[in-house]
């Protein structure tokens, strides 16, 4: 009789998390996350103290890729301990966490920190969603690091905020099975990013579902590091690069009150919050919706 999963670390199927250096990522995914002394296999619930842990013992590694733990039966989790039964995690349990593949040629993509042209890196970019750290900064590139550490900087120390986004439910069970992350759009009135709005209401009209299919509100810790603020017709020719060699992390697009004619006419519109990396977002829950009476 197959066992339930053992309970999610958050939003989605993942169920811990396990640091390991980043050249040893292909060999741990092939044969499995091995122990030599213990009989119980180290994890975290958050990326961020699967880091620490591999830290502790093993300070001298600066490149760390950390990898999910998912499918794996409840009875080998010991949520108490924040430890996995048994000397090895065998590979199905484990994944990078690549959840898009970009097709660019990134050999004629320039960073998007320096905007220099990096060929001889390509074949380390365009993994979407794999939680690459170098030197504890989170590697948006691997060529300009200073930069990414001072991103990662300016996340870590400024606010993160509690805000919605409303999708379909295909869409949404799609960010479940990639861990909760989401995928930036491909245009919008700031720029090809993740739009969010304050409270799940004003997510009713900000929402633009090409069909009928049932929609559902997730509530979302987000990252803004260094906002910039934009009128409310926006820039659509805003990208992450341009945001990052500004010095900036998200948008605050001021909107005003309704311009629309209709009911809402001339009441506030509710401003949004755009972000460009999926990193700087945590889905929390599902919540349910707040439709216009």
């Amino acid at each position: 009789m197959e066992e339930n999963p053992a309970p999610g670390a958050g939003y989605g199927n993942v169920v811990a998390y396990v640091a390991v250096p980043t050249g040893l990522m292909s060999r741990v995914l092939a044969e499995g996350y091995k122990t030599c002394r213990r009989n119980q296999v180290p994890c975290s619930f958050t990326p961020e103290n699967a880091i620490d842990g591999l830290l502790k013992h093993n300070s001298w590694v600066n490149d760390i890729t950390v990898l999910e733990v998912v499918g794996l039966p409840e009875s080998r989790l010991d949520s108490g301990k924040v430890k996995i039964d048994g000397q090895q995690l065998e590979p199905r349990f484990l994944r990078a966490g690549t959840f898009r593949e970009r097709v660019q040629r990134f050999e004629e993509v320039p960073c998007p920190f320096c905007n220099q042209l990096i060929p001889e890196m390509a074949d380390e970019r365009g993994h979407v969603g794999v939680r690459r750290y170098i030197d504890k900064a989170f590697a948006c590139s691997p060529c300009c690091l200073e930069a990414c550490s001072q991103r990662t900087q300016r996340l870590q120390t400024g606010l993160t905020i509690t805000v919605y986004h409303q999708t379909t439910a295909a869409v949404a069970k799609s960010i479940a099975n990639a861990g909760g992350k989401l995928l930036r759009g491909q245009a919008g009135i700031a720029g090809a990013g993740i739009y969010f709005a304050h409270s799940a209401r004003e997510t009713e009209w900000k929402c633009e579902p090409k069909d009928g299919s049932k929609r559902v509100v997730l509530e979302c810790a987000v990252k803004v590091g260094n906002v910039k603020t934009l009128p409310r017709e926006g820039d659509r020719n805003t990208t992450f690069a341009s945001l990052v060699r500004e010095g900036f992390d998200s948008v605050l697009l001021q909107r005003g009150t309704c311009m629309k004619p209709g009911k809402g006419f001339g009441k506030p519109s509710g401003d949004e919050v755009v972000v460009y990396s999926w990193d700087q977002v945590q889905v929390l829950r599902e919540v349910p919706r707040d439709p216009v009476p």
